[in-house]
């Protein structure tokens, strides 16, 4: 990744707007005008609106009566399987304490990275930045409750980016979500001392 290419996505989702950006809780102002931000790049990056939406933008209601929305696009080579990508970019505001830079900014702009120079696949791509995460992960639970199982049941590989600009580890989390694939990657990164006492990964 070209870290000039980094500095202007940033500067030209962020930084250059950030009086109105800088807020970017659910259902806000500042959340809505990020995701036109999103659907822009997802246009001018050759991405197609996903599966039967006419648009980028997958709407979706919040118990406030407000709404929220994820962004999503995809690259459909026909395959019958799919990898997923995402991040959210909803974040919890606190003037002059959180603009949500890290939080996910940082996430936001590696997937856009990531989607602007992945090589050419041999699945489906599908490039989700997900709305209302901060509340409950209420995006990406609504997008997968409006799949259809066709594609659901083909989902290979979902990769998540969030909070990307903490530091120095690797995160390792599977304390919310424990299957049998958790469990043993975790008794392997265990047995190779690869995870501190803190749950982080060793550099």
């Amino acid at each position: 990744v070209d870290v000039s290419s980094v500095s202007t996505t940033i500067n030209e989702i962020y930084l250059s707007d950030i009086e109105n950006v800088k807020n970017r809780s659910a259902g806000s102002l500042g959340e809505k005008i990020m995701a036109e931000k999103l659907s822009l790049f997802l246009q001018n990056n050759g991405f197609s609106y996903f599966n039967n939406l006419n648009t980028f933008n997958q709407e979706f209601n919040l118990t406030n009566g407000k709404t929220s929305q994820n962004i999503i696009g995809e690259k459909n080579i026909g395959a019958k399987y799919y990898v997923v990508v995402g991040a959210h970019y909803d974040a919890v505001y606190l003037e002059n304490k959180s603009y949500g830079y890290n939080d996910n900014l940082s996430g936001v702009v590696g997937l856009m990275e990531l989607a602007k120079n992945l090589p050419a696949l041999n699945y489906n791509l599908i490039v989700a930045f997900w709305g209302a995460e901060e509340i409950g992960c209420l995006g990406s639970k609504y997008f997968v409750e409006s799949l259809p199982n066709e594609i659901k049941d083909n989902i290979l590989l979902y990769l998540n980016l969030d909070t990307i600009g903490a530091g120095d580890y690797r995160y390792y989390y599977t304390n919310d979500f424990s299957t049998p694939y958790s469990v043993l990657v975790s008794k392997i990164l265990d047995a190779q001392g690869l995870i501190n006492a803190s749950g982080k990964m060793f550099s």
